[in-house]
Formats: structure tokens, C-alpha cells, sequence
């Protein structure tokens, strides 16, 4: 089992065009222009995030380079965009400074300008925020008080941060914050993420001081995002790695035993084997042995094997409830853990705040099986 699907060529080829420097990286953006005539057709959207890092990549191969004019109007643009995003985004974080609560910003926009170095260079759709656990819900009030709105059509904001590890609030024209209230969607233990902001680094962020997270704990995190089931499958957590272990020097010990206090051992083991063993990073094998041998939960592979399947005709909460009762009371055992299951369940769907939402919630299902039977 390996992280996400197998890589298509053309997604291999875009990899090596980022990952590959000079000669090499020059060679695998021509021969993936050849495979996937983009000039011509639609470019699926994992390749598409990655145009504008490849562009910085290979900016000073010479201006004759094929293609190069079209990426430096997709770098441009995703520069564009992500700056819109985050001065209409940073309000948000503004109003949570200023009633004292700590901030810590991860993914996109602390990757952007810690690890790639380059606001354009790693395309964002929201400001991914986590806040103490404790101050979740001042934070939320604070931000509905200010005008953001919850984007999730079906559930309360208090219903989604129950059993979801984040919210995702708007606010027009542009603004776009994900509120966590835990960084791994797996783990909703409380008083579990109190080591990441003791490791926590500092930031500015528009002059704003805010927190970024460890190196340790953002590699986790990217290799935790190649299992979860897209179509097509995303590559980006890729370069992501590739860029935190250019970047920093890891305390490898530190992340075994993070991956290790969340039960992520396997996932962590093999994610950290395959881009060692792909791409080349770096990783001490050491390491990933260590790992490997280190005890994994029951539930550890049914868990990574379910995150890689197509969603169906079950909807995925069905599946994140049983596995999150899992975690929080162990493997199924007897009666008694069936009926709190399904007391669990039925709680969740009473957050569904009317039956008149249920059509979106019926045509996203169709979607989401037609998008399996692929």
C-alpha cells in the first residue's frame, strides 16, 4: 500500500520537472508538454497547482524554453490570487490577536513564504488557522460577530467543530479562512495538539506576528495528506515534503514519536518510504525502519486502506464516525460499543439543521459515486 494512487506519467514528469534541477527538470517539462498538450487542452487541477513552481524551477533555463511565456501568466496570476486571499483573509486573524488568542497559520501560506519563499509559488484556496483548543469557540463567535459566514451548507458551525477538526467561514469578496480547532483530522483526543504549539515557530505575516508549525509537524502533516482519496489523486503534498526537507534540519526522533502519539505510525512509515524511495529526499532509512517497527493500532491499516477508497453510495461520515468512536473507545467490542455507535451517529445527524437541505446533500452523494465508478 502506498500513499494515493500510482502516479500517472504526466504527473511524474511535472514531479520531476519540480524536484529536478537544470538539465533534467528542463527535459521533463518538455517531455510532459509533449504528453499532455496542454497548450490545447484543460490541465487537470493537481498539474495545474504545480505550473507556477515550476515555473521558479526552471525560470533561468533561457527564454527560448517551450512554454515558458504561459507559466509566467500562471505565476502571475497565482501571485494575484493569493494575495487577494490573504489581505481579505487577514482581518480574521487581526480580530482573533486582538482578543488575545493565539494564532497559528500552517499548509499554503506559511509553506508560501517559509519553505517555497514565494508567495506565488504555492497556490492557496483559504488561510488554514489552528487556535488553542480552549478557544475555539471565542474564536468562532469573534469571526461570526465580524461578519465571516460558515461555507458548509448542511451543519451548524458548532455541529461541524464536534466531530470535524476544522470550519471553513467566508467572508466577501475574497475571504477565506479554514478554523481548526485540532491539525490532524484523524485525532480528536482532547489535549492532543499541546506539543505543537510548545514546538511552535514564530512568523510575520504582513507585519501581524503570528505562529508557523514545527518542521517535524508540517512534514507529518504533508505526508498525511497523500491518503486521502481524490480523482485525479493530488501530488502536491509531494513537493511540500520536498520543500520542508530542503529547507530544515529535522529532529527525526521528534517525528516518529509525534506520528507515534497520534497512531499514525504506518501511514507516516510508508509515506516517508515512498518519497525516499521515488524521489530521492533524503529520509535516513534509519528512520523509516524505525517506524515500521514501531507497535501500530488495530485499526491503523483498515483506517489508511479506507482513506484511499472512492467515496460511494456510504456517505464518508459514516465511515470518519465509526473510525473517530474507534479511536476515542477502541476496536468494536460487544453490544454495548454497536449501541454507542449508533447513538454517535444519530447525535451527528441530528446536527443537520433542516430537511430541506437534504437534495444538496443527495446530489453531492450521486456525485461522489459517479466520480468512484471511474
Amino acid at each position: 500500500m502506498t500513499p494515493r494512487f500510482e502516479i500517472s506519467q504526466s504527473h511524474r514528469l511535472l514531479l520531476d520537472a519540480v524536484l529536478q534541477t537544470g538539465q533534467p527538470a528542463l527535459e521533463a517539462w518538455i517531455r510532459w508538454q509533449q504528453v499532455t498538450n496542454w497548450q490545447d487542452s484543460p490541465v487537470d487541477w493537481p498539474s495545474y497547482r504545480l505550473l507556477p513552481v515550476v515555473y521558479k524551477n526552471i525560470l533561468y533555463t533561457g527564454d527560448d524554453t517551450p512554454g515558458l511565456a504561459r507559466l509566467k501568466g500562471l505565476y502571475r496570476r497565482a501571485w494575484y490570487e493569493n494575495t487577494r486571499l490573504l489581505h481579505a483573509s487577514l482581518p480574521a486573524l487581526c480580530a482573533l490577536a486582538e482578543v488575545g488568542i493565539p494564532v497559528l497559520v500552517f499548509k499554503g501560506i506559511s509553506l508560501g513564504i517559509h519553505y517555497y519563499k514565494d508567495r506565488a509559488a504555492r497556490p492557496m484556496s483559504d488561510l488554514d488557522v489552528l487556535v488553542p483548543e480552549n478557544d475555539t469557540h471565542q474564536a468562532l463567535e469573534v469571526l461570526l460577530q465580524a461578519g465571516w459566514q460558515v461555507e458548509h451548507p448542511y451543519f451548524s458551525a458548532e455541529g461541524l467543530f464536534y466531530y470535524y477538526h476544522g470550519v471553513n467561514l467566508a467572508l466577501a469578496p475574497a475571504g477565506h479562512v479554514d478554523l481548526h480547532r485540532r491539525l490532524f483530522a484523524d485525532e480528536l483526543t482532547p489535549g492532543l495538539d499541546e506539543p505543537i504549539w510548545q514546538a511552535a515557530r514564530p512568523l510575520q505575516l504582513e507585519g501581524l506576528p503570528v505562529l508557523r508549525l514545527s518542521p517535524e509537524d508540517e512534514l507529518l502533516l504533508a505526508c498525511m495528506h497523500g491518503w486521502r482519496w481524490e480523482e485525479p489523486a493530488s501530488i502536491r503534498w509531494i513537493v511540500d515534503a520536498s520543500q520542508i526537507l530542503q529547507t530544515e534540519s529535522l529532529d527525526w526522533g521528534k517525528l516518529v514519536d509525534e506520528a507515534a502519539r497520534r497512531r499514525l505510525t504506518m501511514r507516516a512509515a510508508l509515506s516517508l518510504a515512498y518519497l525516499h524511495n521515488e524521489f530521492n529526499l533524503g529520509i535516513p532509512s534509519e528512520i523509516i525502519t524505525e517506524l515500521h517497527f514501531r507497535p501500530a493500532a488495530t485499526f491503523e491499516l483498515p483506517e489508511a486502506d479506507w482513506a484511499l477508497r472512492p467515496q460511494g453510495w456510504i456517505p464518508i461520515t459514516a465511515y470518519k464516525i465509526y473510525y473517530w468512536y474507534i479511536r476515542q473507545h477502541g476496536m468494536p467490542g460487544g453490544l454495548g460499543w454497536w449501541l454507542g455507535l449508533l447513538k454517535e451517529y444519530l447525535a451527528y445527524l441530528r446536527l443537520t439543521p433542516s430537511i430541506k437541505k437534504f437534495p444538496l446533500w443527495f446530489k453531492r452523494r450521486l456525485q461522489l459515486a459517479g466520480m468512484g465508478r471511474k
